[in-house]
């Protein structure tokens, strides 16, 4: 079974956990502290686009 695709516009919330190091998550808070984010703010705003791009716009990101 296929994932619905959303109506133009409209957005879901999803929440997931990253498994990482110690030093992996510093450096997550490092760079969202440098752009005045939170972890979760630079992770949707700085990442995705960037993870999207990488997957070839798959809109499983």
């Amino acid at each position: 079974m296929g994932r619905q695709k959303l109506p133009s516009g409209e957005q879901r919330e999803v929440k997931t956990t990253f498994r990482m190091t110690e030093a992996e998550s510093e450096a997550l808070r490092w760079h969202a502290d440098r752009f005045g984010l939170t972890v979760s703010e630079f992770i949707r705003i700085q990442l995705a686009p960037v993870a999207m791009e990488v997957m070839g716009g798959q809109d499983n990101v």
